[in-house]
């Protein structure tokens, strides 16, 4: 059951969406989510019910991962600005197309970044309020390490046992960097914010397989002809992020990972002194 104050909190901060009944606007209904049966072929078995979203590049990404064991159940919309104000409505729209209540939640899961700071501190107090409002633990993990787990999917045997490494254009001639088994499962070191001179550098010298926004970038840096680059336009999946938040730790405080300060500065050059009383 919805917490009183919390969903006030909610209804202000995302735009007054009422999720007891779950209603969404109809001019900002999504398409109906995809479902992906592959993923409930991981060989684990659901025994909770998860709501699991991502905000940190440019697409608003949520699924839900039933306990029964159908399938999950994901909508995902590309989009380069307006994370807060979609989020919510697609959160509704994807337990809908699940037949999954609010009340049915066992546990949230969001991306804790890197990624942009509007974006990522939009997913995050979503998952703060959820939380509060349901009672429901929340689960995190890196943007990047989601993305792993897509790029492993989509490679294949083009990795062929090479290192995995995900990176993300971050502009300013810097990019987000994190390195992964083949598979995508397995964290080798931590998300890092690091110029594209430097990232070379984090390669490990053995075969490397690229894959992301930023990944031509380092790759035409190293020089190298064991590393390669691929998936140019890959981006976080909800999907791919419930079924890993199964085996995550409920976090006790939910944090976002920025990495980079905000762009945005607070200016105070012509702001007029305050009066005396």
């Amino acid at each position: 059951m919805f917490r009183s104050s919390a969903l006030a909190v909610l209804s202000v901060v995302f735009g007054g969406l009422d999720l007891r009944l779950g209603f969404t606007p109809a001019n900002k209904r999504s398409k109906a989510g995809a479902h992906f049966p592959h993923l409930a072929g991981s060989g684990l078995k659901p025994q909770m019910t998860i709501l699991a979203f991502d905000t940190c590049f440019g697409a608003v990404s949520v699924a839900v991962l039933p306990a029964c064991g159908a399938p999950v159940v994901e909508t995902f919309e590309a989009m380069t600005k307006g994370h807060a104000e979609r989020l919510m409505p697609m959160v509704a729209q994807t337990l809908r197309n699940a037949g999954v209540g609010y009340g049915d939640l066992t546990r949230i899961a969001v991306t804790l970044g890197p990624g942009g700071f509007t974006g990522l501190r939009a997913g995050v107090a979503a998952a703060r309020g959820l939380a509060l409002a349901t009672g429901v633990p929340v689960v995190g993990v890196s943007s990047l390490a989601v993305m792993a787990r897509g790029a492993a999917r989509a490679l294949g045997n083009r990795l062929n046992g090479a290192t995995l490494a995900i990176v993300a254009d971050a502009r300013r001639d810097e990019v987000y960097i994190q390195m992964f088994s083949s598979d995508g499962t397995i964290e080798l070191d931590v998300a890092r914010l690091a110029t594209v001179a430097d990232a070379v550098t984090l390669l490990p010298a053995d075969a490397v397989v690229l894959a992301g926004s930023g990944a031509e970038l380092v790759r035409k840096q190293s020089r190298r002809l064991d590393v390669t680059a691929a998936l140019p336009d890959l981006l976080p999946h909800a999907a791919d992020l419930a079924i890993a938040a199964q085996l995550l730790v409920p976090l006790e405080h939910v944090v976002p990972n920025y990495l980079r300060a905000a762009d945005a500065k607070v200016q105070t050059a012509n702001v007029l002194p305050r009066m005396a009383p």
